[in-house]
């Protein structure tokens, strides 16, 4: 099964124009977008988007996911709100603002040809509810107009909303059948440890893009560092991906590292092609 490499725009640059030659240089054809010239795909209209259409084109690109803050909010008013990573979207909205935001991402990636959004499972505030997320009719909402536009929907764990753990994410995707999983392998190893492949082969059935990175532990601190430096597995989780999964599955590096993050995504771009290159030779 062919997957994808894509990377992160704002993991390289401001912008695409910015991200043209590293892409070219290492024929990457794919990009996740995030935020563009730190405006949140979110708050895009469609009418901002012809231009960064039109760059997609000009330049052979595909847009392999947009990486969106839907539901990275809290679902009801918290006692205390919490500081997280917002990329400048607002964690406090009304019903009708939730709703609003869904149908703008879910057009956003019909105008740009983009078959994945990601969304979260709200804020939890430290206290995670599965169920509460499975209750809330802004999710079910938008699980149907993705749906019904023919845009699937993927939920990536995150430790600071409710669903963050193997578990967490067993419960979630066994109750919704339109829902896949947008993996985020550091996430889970942040939370649960080392993750056994039987674990992972359990939730393979649904997985559809995956985040690339990578940590060590510094001084009881997560530290990040380029894919393939650091304590979590990934030869043997990226080998166990290309060859077990029958669904496409499109890889993103996202490293974490702004004040080297041109150096940081190539040095993880070598390490991932060096394992596809790997397998290859070993198959053929």
């Amino acid at each position: 099964m062919k997957h994808i490499l894509s990377v992160n725009v704002d993991e390289v640059g401001d912008n695409i124009p910015e991200v043209v030659s590293f892409l070219s240089r290492n024929k990457i054809k794919h990009l996740e977008l995030r935020t563009i010239d730190g405006k949140n795909i979110a708050n895009f209209n469609s009418g901002d988007l012809q231009v960064i259409q039109k760059q997609v084109v000009k330049y052979g690109f595909h847009i392999s996911a947009l990486a969106s803050p839907l539901f990275k909010w809290y679902l009801r008013q918290p006692d205390i709100i919490q500081s997280y990573d917002s990329f400048n979207f607002p964690c406090l909205l009304s019903e009708s603002e939730k709703r609003e935001a869904i149908d703008r991402v879910i057009n956003n990636a019909l105008v740009l040809n983009c078959p994945k959004v990601r969304v979260f499972t709200g804020l939890s505030g430290g206290n995670p509810s599965v169920e509460e997320i499975i209750a809330d009719e802004s999710f079910k909402y938008c699980l149907t107009q993705g749906k019904k536009k023919g845009i699937s929907i993927l939920v990536e764990n995150e430790p600071v909303c409710n669903v963050h753990t193997f578990n967490h994410l067993k419960t979630l995707l066994s109750g919704f059948e339109n829902l896949n999983l947008w993996l985020d392998v550091a996430n889970l190893y942040q939370l649960d440890g080392k993750i056994s492949l039987h674990n992972l082969e359990a939730l393979l059935p649904r997985i559809r893009h995956v985040h690339l990175k990578d940590f060590i532990i510094k001084e009881e601190r997560i530290q990040y560092v380029p894919l393939g430096d650091g304590d979590i597995p990934w030869r043997e989780i990226l080998y166990f991906l290309f060859k077990k999964s029958n669904e496409e599955i499109s890889f993103s590096i996202e490293t974490h590292m702004p004040k080297v993050k041109v150096a940081a995504t190539q040095k993880s771009v070598n390490f991932y092609r060096t394992i596809e290159k790997s397998l290859y030779e070993h198959t053929n």
